[in-house]
Parts: structure tokens; sequence; C-alpha cells
């Protein structure tokens, strides 16, 4: 053993290990010599450590001067602690990254060098619990605990740990480490317990969503895979949403649902109308040898289209013309080539970011021959407005004049100005045929699949009447819509509304009730609307001639409504309960002078 240099000065130790140092090369053995370079190394780390304990880079030269030369397992540690001991003194990840990788080392020494597990278990366990878990964490430290666990065959301590890393730090890494294990266990029903809980916590991640349900597939459920799909799509904002439509779409293809594909592609193309939609839907028809539906939805696209980059429009029809080529007749082609834009140069003005003039350039641009013809249709368009609005100066109740205007809006697929002229039309104060008008209107709505506007309409429908084919037409409605619950409250508004209303109609109203409630209702509803039918009982009544003379008399059918019968003896009793009400006030004010009639007499 060498002296210990402590109580030397830096200066004078250098100097004396460096002599010692070229003294050992020249006389001492091999052992001895690297023993004096290891002192030496180990008091250069030291002086380092002194300057800047936090000076992390020097502790792992330090530690790995001690194990790679083999030295007292207590040494070694001593030295981890020691390090590990300096914790940044700032709550900020960017400080702690270096350090974290100190406890790391640590552990990983415990485990192959001094192939000590408990140990090992230990060192993660404080590192997890010096760690802010508040501020911030390192995730890969839960996955490499796990991972050590696992290679003890530790799984339930494995599960544990990552178990507590998701209720701590549920980071998108440790989520997927997790699942990855567990596929590899083949614990099917736990991958699914974490990717429900992962997309609780990241809804928006479409690669998530893609493994789960492919997940699914992969285990034979079908349905369970298209579910998730659905739930997919239908999140509100998506990382990657043309990812995730992809897949679904591929997805469908690949189980042979045609249908399903066609129906994704619509739902795809409500959401945006972009041209590789229209491509990749055009090709996959294509490939399933649907000419006459590519060609249909080619037609649709271009017209979708009208609105977009000339480019993109260009693009589609080439396509569509190399199609035509491939799959049409001479007739298509020529249908085809007639669209095809020309390219005709141009100049237009560069402004220089300083808002000054800098000159023209020359660009090509595409002039469609369609837009030439959407031009005149549009002038015609004017032509017509301005003749239906004048009409409808000269005759404001024409009902049918406003249908027809409305119509035409409708057709150009204005659907805001035609509402606005159904909206006017029915304010007017004297209409030919209202009833018409308005069916017209509830018709548009119904097509526009605008559901609360058609309930608004027949609201303000039966302020203006109480008529029963109103009523008759909603419930219909709203029984064709299937929102039964909705259709059962109306009829007993019905019901009530049609009261003073003529049996005939009344009991129209409950046949029809019965026959819904006997379809989609239960027995106690049935029961309830039995209840209210009418009896059907014959009469008789007088016959008066024009005259004014007695004709005899003759029998009718007449109805008798259970809840007529219920008002009117609820109605008797009020009035024989207001008729003692009159008798007692009468007898209380009588009262006090017949007590001065009897004090007179006796007196």
């Amino acid at each position: 053993m060498f002296p210990t240099h402590d109580h030397i000065p830096k200066e004078k130790s250098v100097e004396l290990f460096k002599s010692l140092t070229v003294h050992e090369k020249k006389f001492g053995e091999r052992i001895r010599i690297e023993s004096v370079i290891l002192s030496k190394r180990k008091v250069q780390y030291e002086e380092q450590i002194k300057e800047n304990p936090f000076h992390y880079d020097v502790w792992f030269d330090y530690t790995r001067l001690l194990i790679s030369e083999g030295q007292e397992r207590a040494e070694v540690e001593d030295c981890f602690e020691r390090a590990i001991a300096n914790v940044p003194p700032y709550m900020e990840k960017r400080y702690w990254r270096r350090y974290i990788w100190l406890w790391v080392y640590y552990a990983i020494y415990e485990e192959l060098d001094a192939n000590d597990p408990e140990r090992c278990r230990e060192v993660w366990t404080a590192c997890l619990d010096i760690i802010p878990h508040r501020q911030f964490t390192f995730a890969f430290i839960w996955l490499m605990f796990a991972q050590f666990e696992l290679r003890q065959l530790n799984l339930t301590g494995a599960r544990k740990i990552l178990g507590v890393a998701i209720g701590k730090c549920p980071k998108k890494k440790l989520f997927r480490e997790y699942i990855e294990i567990e596929l590899k266990l083949r614990e099917f029903d736990r991958c699914r317990k974490l990717y429900e809980q992962f997309l609780k916590f990241v809804p928006d991640d479409s690669m998530t969503w893609m493994k789960y349900a492919e997940l699914e597939n992969l285990l034979g459920d079908d349905a369970r895979a298209r579910a998730i799909f659905q739930i997919a799509v239908q999140q509100p904002m998506l990382d990657m949403p043309e990812v995730l439509w992809k897949a679904y779409i591929d997805f469908e293809i690949e189980q042979g649902e045609n249908e399903r594909v066609r129906i994704l592609y619509e739902s795809l193309l409500r959401r945006t109308q972009h041209i590789k939609v229209w491509i990749s839907w055009l090709e996959w028809e294509t490939s399933n040898e649907e000419f006459d539906k590519a060609r249909a939805l080619y037609k649709r696209a271009n017209q979708a289209l009208e609105g977009s980059p000339a480019e993109e429009r260009l693009l589609l029809l080439e396509q569509w013309k190399q199609f035509e080529q491939q799959h049409g007749t001479e007739e298509e082609q020529k249908f085809v080539e007639k669209m095809i834009p020309k390219r005709v140069k141009k100049r237009r003005q560069i402004i220089a970011v300083d808002g000054t003039d800098a000159g023209w350039e020359e660009y090509f641009d595409y002039i469609f021959p369609q837009d030439q013809d959407e031009h005149n249709i549009v002038e015609d368009r004017e032509v017509c407005r301005k003749l239906y609005e004048q009409f409808l100066k000269f005759v404001p109740d024409d009902s049918m004049t406003w249908m027809k205007y409305a119509e035409l809006e409708n057709l150009l697929g204005d659907d805001a100005r035609a509402r606005a002229i159904f909206q006017i039309a029915v304010q007017q104060p004297m209409l030919d045929m209202p009833e018409v008008l308005w069916k017209a209107y509830i018709d548009f709505e119904i097509e526009q699949g605008e559901n609360e506007r058609v309930r608004i309409l027949y609201e303000s429908l039966l302020r203006r009447t109480q008529h029963i084919k109103v009523w008759i037409s909603w419930l219909e409605w709203e029984t064709s819509n299937e929102e039964f619950d909705k259709a059962r409250a109306l009829y007993k508004r019905a019901n009530q509304a049609l009261e003073g209303s003529p049996a005939e109609e009344r009991l129209l109203l409950l046949e029809q009730w019965k026959q819904f409630e006997q379809q989609h209702g239960t027995e106690e509803e049935q029961k309830f609307v039995e209840k209210m039918i009418p009896k059907r009982v014959k009469k008789r009544r007088q016959i008066i001639a024009v005259d004014g003379t007695d004709a005899g008399w003759e029998e009718y059918f007449d109805y008798i409504f259970p809840q007529d019968q219920a008002s009117k003896i609820n109605f008797k009793l009020l009035e024989a309960a207001r008729a003692w009400r009159e008798k007692q006030a009468l007898a209380m004010q009588l009262e006090p002078h017949e007590r001065e009639d009897e004090e007179m007499e006796e007196s």
C-alpha cells in the first residue's frame, strides 16, 4: 500500500506520483506499475470531483476505471453511492438526463458484474423513489426495471412495475412496451384492457387505433376489429386521419365487403373532397372490373372538383381519359376528350415583399370547357330569378309559383336560397293552396335530412291549423324515422288537442295509435290505448224539414269516448261542490240575523 496523499499539497502530490511512476517503470514489476498508474488516475478523479461533484461524466469515468481494473466490490459500490448522492439541485428534466444514467449503470453492475439480483432490485427501486414523478419522469427506467424482473422470471413483479408506471406517467412508450410484453406472453385479454386504457389517454393516436384493430383481426374477431375502426374514425381529433381511414378501407377490402367499402368512401368524402380519395376509390372500382360504377364515379368526381385547383381537375380527367381508352367505347372516349382543358400561357404581375412592383412573369393556366358552359348557365339562372321575383310581386298568393322558384334553387344546389324562398312563401297573408305549399316545404327539409327543422315546421303549421292530416303526417314521419318515443309523446299530445274535434277524426287518430303500439309498443302501452277506444252506440234524432215541420226520426251511430265520460263526471262533481259551497256561504251570512231575531223574541 502507498501512503495517503491527503496531507500533501496538490503540486507536490502530482510531482511525487510522476517521480514514483518513472521509478516503477525503471525498476518495478508490472503489477506495481499498474497499481501506481491506477492510484494516479484515482487521485486525478478525486480532485476533479472535489472541484465539481455534479460533473457526472467524471463519475462515469471513475466507476468504469474501478470496474475495468477489477477493484473490490465494496470500493465500486462506494463510488456509485457517492456519485448518486449528488442529486441535481434543479427540478428540470434536462439537468437529470445525465445523472439518471448513473443509476442505470449502477443497477447493471449489480446484476451482471456483482450477480446480486436483490441488490439490483434495491437500486432500481431507490432510483424510482428519487425521481420527482409529478414534475417529470423517465419511461425507460420503468421499462428497464420491468425487463430486469422478467429476466428474473418474476412476471408478477414486472406487471406490477408497469402498472404503477402507467398510473404515474401514462406515456406512449410505456403502453406500447407493456402491450408488446403481453403479446409475447399471448395474454390477449390483458392487451385489450391495455389498449382501452391507452386510448383513453390518447384518443387522437391513429396508430394505436390501427394496432388495436389489427390485433383483433389477427385473432379472427372481424366484428370487433370493425367496431374499433368505427369508433376510431368518429373521434373529433386525429393526428393522422388519412392513414386511419386507409387502414379501415383496406380492412374492409380484405374482408371482401364491397358495399362497406363504398359506404366508407362516401363517409370520407363527406369529410374531405381531396383528389386522392377520389382516385383511390376509382382505382378500386376499376380493379374490381366495376366499369359502370367507375364511370359514374368519374362523372361525379369531375363535378365535385369543379372548385378545386386546375392541376387536380386535370389529373382526374387524364386518368378518366386513360380509363375510357382501356374500357370505354369510342363515344365515351370522345365525351371525355371534350372536357380536357386547353393549356394557355398567361402573364401576371409580381409583387415584392415590400409591396413594390417586381415586374411580370409568364405562367400556364388551364381553361376547362365546362367552366365556359357554367358561365352561360349562371347568366340564365339570374334571368330566371328575376322573372320569378317579378311574377311573385304580381301574384304573391300563388303557391305553385313559390314552389317552382324554390325547386329551381334546389336543383341548382343552393339549399339556403331555396329555404329562404319557402320561409317567405309561408309567411304570405293569403295563399291559394297553403296546405300544398307547407307540404312542399316540409318535404324539402326531409330531403335535406334537417330533422329539427322538420319538427319546427310542423309546430308552426299546427299553430295555424289543428287539422287531423297535419298530425297524421307528423306522426307517420316520426315513426318512419324510428323515433318511437317521440311518436308516442306526439300521439298523446294530438289526442288531447283533438278532444273538441269531430268523433271520426278522433277515432282515426286512436285507430292509428293502436296500430302503432301493436307494432312498436309494450303490452302495457297497448292496454293504455285500448282503454281510450270509444264505444259505437246507436241513437235517434228528430228530422226537421226545410219548412220547419217535423219530418220524423232517424237512427244514427255515435261514439262515446271514455275520457269524455270521465270529464262529464268530473264536471258534475265540480258543479255539486260549487252549489254546496254557495249554500254554505249563504247559511253563514244568514246565521247572525237569526241570532238577533231569537234574542228579540226572548226579550
